[in-house]
């Protein structure tokens, strides 16, 4: 593993981990003002993606350091489909009792709403509470072309 492929490994584990702990300290922190006994049963964490992709990833870390914070169960749910909307939809449907959260990314939250008319009526259903990571993205080509930078 190069330097800077390893760099940005550590980087991007380091920022979930912390990710995680801030999620599951904001999601508590009003529960806990909320209702004393929430959470009363285990709470669904929806991925608008199929099993293990960068989202995916992340949503097992952060329901884990909620498992740890909240002392119930946090259940990922993959709920794969056209770019991540049938998953984005399921989050707007859900009953807004904080027992179904959802994760977003720039293209379900961005990129759907501007090309898909389903996901524009979504607008106004869902609120972004926080930023949980930053995934680089990498350009590779062929070392024969000579492209050495953008």
């Amino acid at each position: 593993m190069s330097t800077m492929t390893s760099f940005l490994a550590r980087r991007t584990v380091v920022s979930t981990l912390c990710a995680a702990a801030a999620c599951a300290l904001l999601v508590a922190a009003p529960a806990a003002q909320a209702a004393d006994n929430y959470p009363s049963k285990p709470v669904k964490l929806i991925v608008p993606f199929a099993p293990g992709g960068s989202t995916d990833i992340v949503a097992r870390v952060v329901a884990e350091g909620m498992r740890a914070s909240l002392g119930q169960s946090v259940v990922v749910d993959n709920k794969a489909g056209a770019g991540g909307l049938l998953g984005t939809e399921t989050i707007a449907q859900s009953a807004p009792d904080g027992y179904t959260i959802g994760m977003a990314t720039v293209s379900t939250a961005t990129v759907n709403p501007s090309i898909f008319t389903r996901a524009a009526k979504l607008e106004g259903k869902l609120v972004p509470v926080v930023k949980l990571v930053t995934v680089p993205s990498v350009y590779m080509v062929h070392p024969s072309m000579g492209v050495k930078d953008f």
